[in-house]
């Protein structure tokens, strides 16, 4: 595989020219990469096996504000978060 990185560079971003190339090559986005990834530590960890379909677009805008819990929440609050969102 063919890389723009110098060999020094290409041993510590060993993932990068395989991420490109999955990229590339079959068109996938931020969004499923992130999913597949999510999928697989659940399964390394020895969770079960998550089937993930592809074809997730990215955005390119922000979430609105109040989306998503803020980051710096603790276990109690972001369960809070969630039930007022009727999930529980």
């Amino acid at each position: 595989m063919h890389s723009c990185l110098d060999s020094r560079e290409s041993e510590e971003w060993s993932g990068y020219g395989t991420t490109r190339l999955l990229f590339l090559q079959w068109h996938l986005s931020w969004a499923d990469m992130i999913a597949v990834a999510g999928a697989e530590a659940v399964s390394v960890c020895g969770g079960p096996k998550i089937p993930v379909q592809l074809g997730r677009l990215d955005s390119m805008a922000p979430d609105p504000e109040g989306k998503l819990p803020e980051e710096s929440l603790d276990a109690s609050a972001l369960k809070q978060c969630f039930q007022r969102k009727g999930l529980a």
